[in-house]
């Protein structure tokens, strides 16, 4: 700092460097490195080294609560992102955003939690196995394009039950009915100059010298051979005392034993394709069970809250329609709504999102009407615990659907206040009780696997006398 200076001068430079944000009357100033009594408006006194205060720093509880609101501010901007490049996939609720290049944790609605880099997440990654299960799906979608390929330019002449799909130059095991099996690259055996099995190219090269080859194999293989390789393919399910095989790409007569005759292109039939009112059922069978599966899911979580009566299940990433008691129809990934509900009802009370600076800032949210609470909760795995909160809607509404979660509760305190009345007598409950008795309800309640919602206010000894005033006044 140079030559020594005196008290005044340094708490003239103080004003000078950070205005009137701090108080100085109880600085006894010795060196530059000596720290000092500062006193803050917010946090009270604390302590400092004037050289470092004259360099810019404060007080670190400002800090910090500066900090975290830039943080907050960057984990806000990236949901937002993030929902515009994968809509309601995902669950960010657990995201503690510090740069672009340092991982969070995000919640896949299929397959639970992960880590990945924020600015990664935001060019489009996803979930890893998601990214797995679809690679899956795209090699078995490509096998079956390989073998549709492979019939088109072969007929039935080949057998592709060994055949699995890698990539076009990986080779694949075929059965010739002549030569028997051979290994061969997807890309050579659909080539157009290509035989398919070697031993027949040989065969046919030895025959004509260097002349030209023969016409290829033919689509024919007879309805005696169609019939065993139907009979293989589909386990003796239909009867084929109809068939007049043609040619591969004729329809033959099919009996189904549940639903009659059909028709169907022989080619189709032998690569898998059955019964199409006998797939048609499969495929509402199929549907029927997961919708069943998914409300049996949710009522688990939330109880009675909300109306199915108009859920068609397609897929856990296809929104379904479901129906609110407080807000009506709205559309959610059934992924999504088993974790967490209706949007608005959490939107309505917004856990650890109301502060001073907010309800100060917003004067119409501030007067709102709502209700804080005091409960006592017990479950059925043992647990007792008692919770405070501010909801804008009833109590009932707030906690529907814990019932089937293994939980019940009993109102001990309820008073109906303004939004920024009840957060400030719950923000005095916090400081003068929960804090020092807080409680972490488990997980477990009948197979209970998300979080308790609003269990920063829950804690385990009643509220004593004088705080309950604050329901009585």
């Amino acid at each position: 700092m140079g030559a020594k200076i005196t008290r005044d001068e340094f708490v003239a430079r103080c004003i000078a460097k950070h205005g009137n944000t701090y108080e100085y009357s109880t600085v006894e100033y010795t060196d530059s490195k000596t720290p000092v009594q500062i006193s803050c408006p917010t946090h009270g006194p604390f302590m400092q080294a004037p050289g470092n205060h004259l360099a810019g720093k404060g007080c670190r509880k400002c800090a910090s609560e500066a900090a975290g609101d830039r943080y907050r501010k960057s984990s806000d901007s990236f949901v937002e992102q993030a929902h515009k490049v994968h809509g309601d996939l995902y669950d960010y609720s657990d995201v503690n955003y510090r740069t672009a290049r340092l991982k969070v944790s995000i919640q896949c609605n299929v397959h639970g939690p992960f880590d990945q880099v924020p600015y990664v997440h935001l060019k489009g990654a996803g979930c890893p196995s998601c990214g797995n299960a679809s690679k899956g799906q795209s090699n078995r979608t490509t096998q079956s394009q390989f073998i549709e390929q492979a019939r088109e330019k072969y007929g039935l002449k080949f057998d592709y039950q060994a055949a699995q799909y890698v990539d076009a130059w990986t080779p694949v095991v075929i059965g010739c009915p002549v030569h028997g099996v051979f290994a061969q690259a997807p890309v050579m055996h659909l080539r157009k100059s290509s035989y398919g099995c070697p031993q027949c190219a040989n065969e046919d090269a030895t025959n004509r010298g260097r002349g030209p080859r023969a016409a290829r194999p033919q689509d024919r293989i007879g309805t005696a051979a169609f019939i065993e390789r139907g009979a293989i393919v589909h386990a003796g399910k239909y009867d084929y005392s109809l068939v007049d095989y043609l040619t591969s790409k004729d329809k033959v007569a099919i009996i189904c034993p549940i639903h009659g005759e059909f028709m169907q292109d022989a080619n189709g039939h032998l690569s898998g394709s059955g019964c199409p009112k006998c797939g048609n059922e499969t495929i509402a069978s199929k549907q029927r069970q997961s919708v069943d599966a998914f409300i049996a899911k949710s009522k688990a979580v939330h109880g009675d809250k909300y109306d199915y009566s108009k859920v068609t299940y397609k897929t856990a990433r296809l929104p379904v329609t479901i129906i609110c008691p407080v807000h009506g129809e709205y559309e959610q990934v059934p992924g999504r709504h088993v974790k967490s509900g209706c949007r608005k009802c959490a939107d309505d009370d917004l856990p650890g999102a109301y502060s001073f600076k907010v309800l100060s800032r917003d004067r119409a949210l501030a007067e709102r009407p709502a209700v804080l609470y005091y409960l006592h909760f017990e479950s059925e795995s043992g647990e007792s615990f008692y919770k405070i909160g501010i909801t804008l809607k009833s109590i009932k509404q707030r906690f529907a659907g814990y019932g089937a979660a293994g939980y019940k509760f009993k109102v001990l305190g309820e008073k109906k206040l303004t939004l920024i009345e009840a957060f400030k007598a719950e923000q005095t409950l916090v400081g003068a009780h929960v804090k020092a008795h807080h409680y972490s309800p488990l997980r477990g309640n009948r197979e209970r696997t998300t979080k308790f919602g609003g269990r920063k206010e829950c804690f385990s000894v009643a509220l004593p006398a004088n705080l309950m005033e604050l329901f009585r006044q």
